[in-house]
């Protein structure tokens, strides 16, 4: 049962025993994220033995609840060829109040939820345990639906998962005492499972720790930087009548400081200059420079749109290379454009994130939509365009598994969103028997896309979800919004409280910018692959200036100012791929 207050609601199928065991495990990973069986990871009540079983390599984990301790959760793990089994910590925050929640721990950082601490696990790679080494890489995801008994249900046939899976409020019944008698939280485990530290936990600024007993100074509404403040300038006084004053020279009558005589004659010592504010850039350059830009993937001087040769070039290089290291150099190229060269715009902010409500941010605003639309363009052109029906269903897959890294690894919501954009569409969605094949040889990635990232950017756009790893947020609606005009066939009421969201969004993004540069270091600095600009085939492939001169071709592309680039040749260019999904696949059934 998806948590009170969720956006996204579905219904439990029934539990007569007549819907499928797929059908079920659809539906339980097309849950709300806040929901334990939405994450493939996640087995339910197994087994040591039964977990053991499903690890097979170094890296590979999963989440189970304990056969023999019912309420308490067990991370899985394989490293250096040995089973090793975690028991995640449970923390009570003021205990015995009508505010009592539980956190989750393993040895470091207390997590609200366990999503939150998995993925910050997954996304940098970080040992689960000192003492072991131990991490956690590749999820091993289960192919059977929970809901079918192994965890008990309360009467009605409905399960509340969120109070007794994601520890967001209250706590189980039966669950053991969570703090020992010095008040640490309790680091327990059973039979072989390893004895995690006992070192202090890490603790965030304003995150309250079972070792508390009572609540934090309230913090102010609003944290962080502010902006275009004017410092205060010492009032200067005003100058006294010839004569006034003591005859001393001071208001004290000791003979320091200056007369009301000096003042008036102008002898009065200069005072320290105002600081200057630094000019406000009220129309920067567009960051994409399609005339200036090269590569050995185009010819130097002139390319028509959707060049053979390059698109050849443009797959091997997706089929070739992992991943992981596909999806980094994504994410670095999406930091240079969001987070900017660290440069004083001249109104006290220096992320471009914090640039984008802003008046002056208007071009930023326009880069940020254009790259989200043309390179979503370029996935789709990078699957209509194949015609081995071999290789299109292998850049699908890649494309899906480069979406997962992109988000969970690194925490890249607006590359991620783009990617999935792009698989969405109508031009890769009417590919039935590519994606036919697709479910039949990657089931897996399939399965992943279908029920948690497709839904997730769906739903973004409505509802606050980021992981702790995040490292770009989810920009891209809030953009639009304020670029573009509102939809007529909306209705008002719905417009307005989505507006209301995505800039309430917006003002929490730009307090938040100093924590996505530091998620940001901390993943690019784990894979030394990312981009770096030297102009590489890999490097060139995530540049917005070389989808615009492969799709557009370069004499239009150059030709073209940016808002024209928008409303004429990205139709025209939507177009001919429409053209071309229909001749991959001319009778869709």
């Amino acid at each position: 049962m998806v948590s009170p207050g969720s956006k996204a609601h579905h219904e439990e199928p029934a539990r007569g025993g007549h819907e499928p065991t797929g059908v079920t495990l659809e539906w339980e990973l097309a849950l709300d994220s806040s929901d334990l069986r939405s994450h493939a990871w996640f087995h339910g009540r197994l087994g040591r033995m039964e977990a053991e079983e499903l690890l097979s390599s170094d890296g590979d984990f999963l989440v189970r609840e304990s056969a023999s301790q019912p309420g308490e959760f067990v991370l899985s793990c394989r490293w250096n060829g040995n089973n090793v089994h975690f028991m995640v910590n449970k923390v009570r925050i003021k205990p015995d109040t009508i505010y009592e929640t539980e956190q989750f721990v393993l040895e470091d950082e207390p997590y609200e939820t366990i999503p939150h601490l998995i993925t910050s696990y997954v996304g940098v790679e970080r040992a689960v345990s000192a003492a072991t080494g131990a991490r956690i890489r590749r999820p091993v995801n289960r192919t059977a639906a929970i809901g079918g008994g192994q965890t008990p249900a309360p009467a009605g046939g409905r399960l509340s998962w969120r109070r007794s899976l994601t520890g967001r409020s209250g706590r189980r019944a039966d669950s053991a005492e969570q703090l020992s008698s010095s008040g640490a939280p309790r680091l327990c485990s059973s039979g072989s499972l390893p004895r995690l530290s006992a070192a202090p936990l890490y603790q965030k600024p304003g995150r309250l720790l079972a070792d508390q007993r009572s609540p934090p100074p309230k913090p102010d509404r609003f944290e962080g930087r502010e902006y275009a403040e004017i410092p205060d300038i010492p009032e200067q006084p005003a100058p006294a009548a010839v004569g006034s004053g003591s005859g001393s020279g001071s208001d004290s009558g000791h003979g320091s400081g200056d007369s009301a005589a000096d003042r008036a004659a102008g002898n009065r010592p200069p005072a320290a200059p105002a600081p200057a504010l630094a000019p406000v850039e009220l129309s920067p350059a567009s960051a994409f420079d399609v005339g200036a830009f090269e590569t050995i993937l185009l010819p130097l001087t002139h390319n028509a749109p959707l060049d053979r040769t390059a698109l050849r070039g443009v797959i091997m290089e997706l089929l070739e290379t992992e991943p992981a290291q596909l999806a980094a150099t994504l994410t670095a190229w999406d930091l240079r454009l969001l987070h900017g060269d660290g440069r004083d715009r001249g109104l006290g902010v220096t992320c471009g994130i914090e640039l984008l409500t802003l008046p002056q941010g208007q071009q930023l605003r326009m880069d940020v939509l254009e790259r989200s639309e043309w390179f979503s363009a370029f996935v789709i052109a990078s699957v209509v365009s194949l015609e081995d029906d071999d290789q299109r269903v292998r850049t699908i897959n890649r494309w899906i598994e480069v979406a997962i890294e992109t988000k969970t690894a690194l925490g890249n919501l607006y590359g991620f969103a783009n990617v999935v954009q792009a698989l969405c569409s109508s031009q890769v969605q009417r590919l039935y028997t590519s994606w036919h094949q697709v479910r039949q040889r990657f089931t897996s990635s399939a399965v992943q896309f279908d029920a948690q990232l497709a839904p997730w950017v769906r739903r973004a756009a409505h509802t606050a979800d980021e992981a702790p790893n995040t490292c770009i947020p989810h920009v891209a609606p809030l953009a639009a919004l304020l670029e573009e005009p509102l939809a007529a066939e909306q209705p008002v009421s719905e417009q307005l409280d989505a507006a209301l969201h995505l800039l309430s969004e917006g003002r929490r993004m730009a307090t938040e910018c100093d924590t996505y540069r530091r998620n940001a270091r901390a993943a690019l600095a784990a894979r030394p692959a990312a981009g770096d600009g030297d102009g590489g085939p890999r490097d060139d492939l995530f540049r917005t200036e070389f989808h615009l001169r492969l799709l557009a071709g370069s004499k239009a592309a150059t030709a073209a100012d940016q808002q024209r680039r928008r409303e004429e040749l990205l139709p025209r260019v939507h177009k001919v791929l429409a053209v071309l999904a229909e001749q991959r696949d001319p009778s869709p059934t």
